[in-house]
């Protein structure tokens, strides 16, 4: 298997978020996009013109809804990505919530 296989194996299942701003006339849109490690693949997307967690859950569900739910999501730490409804519709439990993967998966692979 090749290195870059092993590593592509070693991320499925695995899912990041992340919220970038974009500037207009007046103020920002925000643009949250959900990924797939492996395939680098937009799985879901939504535009806003606030940053509350509704419009990042909205995104979340459908990519949950289409390719299933991830058995790894990673995120940083803004309030859309650790909030009680997020969380829960990941199905984790808020107490027992470990905080992403690593790049180190794909160094112990090859």
């Amino acid at each position: 298997m090749s290195s870059y296989r092993a590593c592509e194996h070693a991320l499925s299942g695995k899912e990041c978020s992340d919220i970038t701003y974009i500037p207009v006339r007046r103020g920002f849109l925000y643009l949250v996009a959900i990924m797939d490690w492996a395939t680098r693949k937009v799985l879901a997307w939504r535009l806003s013109n606030t940053l509350d967690a509704s419009f990042c859950v909205e995104a979340l569900n459908e990519a949950i809804a289409k390719y299933g739910n991830p058995e790894i999501m990673n995120t940083d730490q803004g309030s859309q990505f650790t909030g009680a409804t997020w969380i829960t519709t990941l199905g984790a439990d808020p107490d027992n919530l470990k905080k992403g993967l690593s790049w180190e998966v794909c160094e112990r692979v090859v």
